[in-house]
């Protein structure tokens, strides 16, 4: 399956986890059967976010506490003195033995996850119905019948006689089985030079009949200055006392696995968050940070462990200590929650484990030049303990109403001056996808993938519902095209 499938169920309230106002946390919401790490990619740069199965946009102009998109551009990562102080600090405590006591104010991302504060609508508390059988059947033969449909024009593209004459010649040389070798190089010649080098010399040559002469680049600030992977790898060759490894395994990995970080879980949310034992079941855990409708891709553009969700566990000499979930997308590394063992809080575990996250994004970010951010999920300026999101440099966020990008330091004083505030300063900007033609959408049916507009003749939607269905695409942008839509 490789079409997103989602149950949109419109606008609602509930309880607010931050400023506990009773019905003031306001969002639209909507089940994921199944998603794209594409489909996921479009949604969170329109504000949308995760929670298990169940996404979540906050209706920015009612809700009580303001939630902007935040996002690091991971490659330009500038460490201030306290990360840098919380990496000489763990570095030093795997170097010597140290007793670590027990502190569970030392770690502002420890406390400050955003999903924390979310509450699920009452209406939606309960996994959705999944899909049946036959839905399931129907969306996967519609997408065989695509991938058939575009390999057959694929291959028409190749044979068709009313190709243009280059495109049949180039066809017919590739299948040529009795080609004459070629004479080689010809040495008389000079060789030739590679189109960037080429560019260059067009650059120059423009720039010296204007008269201008072109400054070499300036150098970097510092080369001695120390880069984030300089202090993590700090400990390698050295003889330590402990041994820290990180391994990244899918969400829906290994029984015992999961049963080791639920416990962990349970730990870190009694102690952190002053939760009840009783709460912290493992079917809440496994609904909340286990699900995803993120569909699992791999192949040769992916990173190795491919796309999708996943559980980065933290192991101290054997010992589960910390977990990071996170979702890989081909844009971003998603921050998705973060727990850690109480007992080592001295170490700034949730510090530690944002800045190792971003080690991540930024080594997938050499293979694959577009994964280069790391999102931090939402920032929430009138709760102080999201403050740290700020700090993590150069961070931008989005605006709520155009979905562009912005600086942090200049969003700010608007973000305090207003806790709700349209970041684009310019009036005439408006989202690309704003102009949206709902009879493009499809819906999944149990009879198969029906054209929307036929589904409403069929059904005879009422007025209501049809705004409903408008209210949808528009508030997930261009991935309505590709999405299915279930109605129920």
């Amino acid at each position: 399956m490789n079409h997103s499938v989602v149950q949109y169920l419109s606008k609602d309230d509930s309880s607010c986890g931050y400023c506990k106002s009773s019905n003031g946390n306001v969002s639209h919401g909507m089940w994921a059967h199944s998603l794209t790490v594409g489909d996921y990619q479009n949604l969170i740069d329109r504000g949308w976010r995760r929670c298990g199965l169940y996404c979540y946009k906050p209706v920015m102009n009612e809700i009580c506490c303001p939630a902007y998109t935040i996002r690091c551009d991971a490659l330009n990562l500038k460490l201030t003195k306290s990360q840098k102080k919380v990496l000489r600090h763990f570095n030093a405590f795997l170097r010597r033995p140290q007793n670590i006591n027990v502190d569970t104010t030392s770690d502002p991302r420890g406390v400050s996850s955003d999903d924390v504060g979310f509450k699920l609508p009452k209406p939606v508390m309960h996994n959705p119905q999944p899909l049946s059988a036959c839905e399931k059947e129907i969306t996967t033969a519609y997408v065989k019948r695509d991938t058939e449909t575009n390999e057959e024009l694929r291959k028409r593209k190749v044979t068709s006689n009313d190709e243009p004459k280059t495109e049949m010649n180039v066809g017919k040389m590739s299948l040529q089985t009795d080609a004459k070798p070629g004479v080689g190089e010809d040495k008389s010649k000079p060789k030739c030079k590679k189109a960037k080098m080429l560019r260059l010399e067009r650059r120059k040559a423009k720039l010296q009949m204007k008269g201008i002469t072109e400054t070499p680049p300036k150098e970097p600030p510092s080369a001695t200055e120390k880069t984030l992977e300089d202090y993590i790898n700090e400990c390698e060759g050295l003889s330590k006392a402990r041994n820290l490894e990180l391994v990244l395994v899918p969400a829906c990995s290994d029984e015992s696995i999961l049963q080791e970080s639920w416990l962990l879980y349970k730990k870190y949310q009694t102690v952190i968050h002053n939760d009840e034992e009783d709460e912290c079941t493992f079917s809440g855990f496994s609904n909340f940070l286990v699900s995803s409708p993120l569909q699992a891709y791999k192949d040769d553009d992916s990173p190795p462990c491919g796309y999708g969700s996943f559980h980065q566990l933290y192991k101290l000499d054997g010992k589960l200590i910390a977990v990071g979930v996170i979702d890989i997308l081909p844009k971003c590394v998603s921050s998705v929650y973060f727990f850690y063992d109480p007992e080592y809080s001295q170490l700034s575990l949730g510090t530690y484990g944002t800045l190792r996250e971003l080690e991540l994004t930024r080594k997938y970010a050499k293979q694959l030049p577009l994964l280069n951010q790391y999102y931090l999920g939402f920032y929430i300026h009138s709760c102080a303990k999201m403050r740290y999101k700020g700090n993590i440099r150069p961070s931008y966020l989005l605006c709520p109403e155009v979905y562009s990008w912005h600086p942090f330091d200049t969003c700010l004083s608007k973000i305090e001056a207003s806790k709700y505030s349209r970041l684009n300063d310019d009036p005439n900007v408006k989202s690309g996808e704003d102009n949206v033609n709902i009879d493009e959408i499809l819906v999944l049916t149990q009879q198969g993938i029906m054209p929307y507009p036929l589904f409403k003749t069929l059904k005879s939607l009422s007025t209501e519902e049809q705004e409903l269905v408008k209210e949808y695409a528009l508030l997930v942008g261009v991935s309505y095209k590709k999405m299915f839509l279930r109605i129920r």
